[in-house]
């Protein structure tokens, strides 16, 4: 094709591409469109121009053109690292992760040197939550590129998923000595100590962050999550505050500012401010032919509709509040609730009417339709479940002081207390140490199996696995590890059993654990049980107690010691404690 273009015409399209190239480099991005554009006018199949046309309609905010150029650009050049790499940018503005990421392993392949490509694809791996593939790229394209900070700061973002937490630390400190202003190091930085139990070095960090960026409502989000930490929740309310008005609209942070309120013991705004919850993205729900939303008053002309939300931990705990729920509301009440839940809650509260979750639309967004429901039922106003408590729990005195709210089975109570007795005189302690939901972000909420040397150690207690996912390798290696037996009750399915588990969990001396589902679950039940957690939240109400579950107690890590040592404070309690003492269980129906 070249052959038909006359010497004057090259010489045209040299040009005009040597003057795009020196208008882009200016920043005068229009003139180098319409130079690259000219090129392409004459000459449409010409690759530089594409190439450079794409980065230009990219860097300006088109990168949906920007792909269709740098497209051809990468099949005219199919060895040029740096059009595979551009092209990799575009795709991924465009939220095409899966074409960017084989267009950046391109790039890298054809040119080892490349640092950027290797960072952008270990970035995108990192972004993938694979941060052992992701930081061999990343690690490189710092060993090409030494003096780029944010890169160090994705480097140790992945060696801190992969647990190797001093390496993570190396990284962040060479990027802080960096020239310039290390924000989000710092902010990396923070994480980490917080995660080695350095809370206060942690809070020193976030706070360096928000003098240095005054607007960084993620730095005061942190610093606030941080004073929770360190069981100081009304100076995080105060940070919390001010994240507010930076940001007056995001649901996270205002949810935030409800967490440090209402642990702070301001049950008033707290409540409201709780009620940001429904625009989390996690928890954003469409929920279709509702009645007017309850005022806490007496219902007229219809029933009141209690609808599901959130996990099974919150459901148990705003449980306790629907049977003043109904009482204010003088008239029938019907409960969405898990399914798992019904036959539990339907023993314990048998003049409400109980029915399994409706089916959602997982959209987007998640949808659910009342209509058929609401109609068939009668149902004239709705509440969600977790905001019962700002119409009946207004104030921590609202709190009925009973032990137990729910009721378990009594003949599965029954089977429960021989299979114990079975296994002979002692403590009976029903035990688990994480969630479920494994999430690297949240690992240092919860501890490992053998951070529970010192409980399990105590002369003549039983422990019981309550740990309802796949644990077994966990539970071998605490037996191997510490020479003792754990026993695994047979015939239940810890997850999905829960009306079982209220009996087994009855039965129990004592349940030990993180805050999860299963804790509240004890606490309902109203057995004595000591939930673990990292810091303070909203569940105190600004006491040092649970008002929810009066036979709970919290034992908080705090910022400044490890999850072993706030072990050894359990078993000072778990101590104190013996089979058949004044703390023993409940009867059915009993306070």
């Amino acid at each position: 094709m070249m052959a038909d273009i006359s010497e004057a015409t090259v010489q045209e399209l040299q040009n005009a591409l040597a003057m795009g190239l020196a208008t882009h480099q200016a920043g005068d991005l229009g003139a180098a469109i319409s130079c690259y554009e000219r090129v392409l006018a004459i000459l449409p199949g010409q690759a530089d121009a594409h190439h450079y046309l794409g980065v230009a309609l990219f860097q300006s905010g088109d990168a949906e053109a920007a792909a269709k150029h740098l497209e051809i650009a990468v099949a005219g050049k199919p060895d040029s690292a740096e059009a595979f790499n551009h092209q990799g940018c575009a795709l991924l503005a465009l939220a095409r992760g899966g074409e960017a990421e084989t267009a950046f392993r391109r790039a890298c392949a054809l040119n080892r040197d490349h640092a950027e490509a290797h960072f952008n694809l270990g970035t995108i791996l990192q972004a993938l939550e694979q941060p052992e593939e992701a930081c061999p790229y990343l690690s490189h394209a710092v060993a090409l590129a030494p003096d780029q900070t944010m890169w160090r700061v994705k480097l140790a973002e992945a060696l801190r998923d992969l647990g190797d937490l001093t390496e993570a630390g190396i990284q962040l400190e060479a990027a802080i000595r960096l020239p310039g202003v290390p924000v989000d190091a710092l902010f990396q930085r923070s994480r980490l100590r917080e995660l080695t139990g350095m809370g206060r070095l942690a809070r020193n960090d976030l706070m360096r962050c928000s003098i240095l960026d005054p607007q960084n409502f993620r730095a005061l989000n942190n610093l606030a999550r941080g004073f929770m930490t360190g069981l100081q929740a009304g100076q995080a309310a105060r940070v919390m505050n001010w994240a507010v008005r930076i940001t007056p609209s995001d649901p996270m942070i205002r949810y935030n500012f409800a967490n440090c309120l209402l642990a702070s013991g301001d049950l008033g705004q707290g409540w409201l401010e709780f009620r940001w919850r429904h625009l989390k993205d996690e928890a954003l729900v469409e929920r279709r032919g509702l009645p007017p939303e309850w005022d806490g008053g007496a219902v007229k002309g219809g029933g009141l509709l209690i609808y599901q939300e959130q996990g099974i931990g919150d459901e148990l705990r705003f449980a306790s509040c629907l049977a003043d729920a109904a009482l204010a509301a003088a008239g029938p009440c019907t409960v969405e609730c898990d399914r798992r839940l019904i036959p539990l809650f339907k023993r314990s509260h048998p003049s409400l009417d109980f029915i399994e979750k409706l089916p959602r639309d997982e959209g987007p967004p998640t949808t659910v339709d009342f209509t058929e429901l609401v109609r068939t039922s009668n149902l004239a106003v709705h509440a969600a479940i977790g905001d019962l408590p700002r119409h009946v729990r207004a104030t921590v005195e609202a709190f009925p002081d009973t032990r137990a709210y729910l009721l378990a089975d009594d003949e599965a109570r029954t089977v429960w207390k021989a299979k114990f007795a079975e296994l002979g005189p002692g403590l009976k302690a029903g035990f688990l140490w994480r969630t479920g939901l494994a999430s690297k972000i949240y690992a240092h909420y919860f501890f490992d199996i053998l951070d529970l040397r010192p409980v399990f150690a105590i002369p003549g207690l039983v422990p019981v696995n309550l740990q309802y996912d796949e644990c077994e390798e966990d539970l071998r290696r605490a037996e191997s590890a510490l020479g003792i037996r754990i026993h695994r009750p047979d015939g239940i399915d810890l997850r999905n059993d829960l009306d079982d588990l209220a009996a087994l969990i009855s039965e129990l001396d004592v349940v030990i654990g993180p805050m999860t589902s299963v804790l509240a679950l004890a606490g309902a039940m109203g057995t004595r049980c000591i939930g673990m957690n990292i810091g303070l939240d909203w569940t105190s109400l600004g006491t040092a107690r649970q008002p929810w579950t009066p036979c709970m107690t919290v034992v908080h890590k705090g910022a400044d010691r490890l999850w072993s040592e706030a072990v050894e404070e359990v078993a000072g309690m778990v101590r104190g404690l013996s089979a058949g003492s004044a703390m023993e269980n409940p009867e059915p129906g009993s306070d």
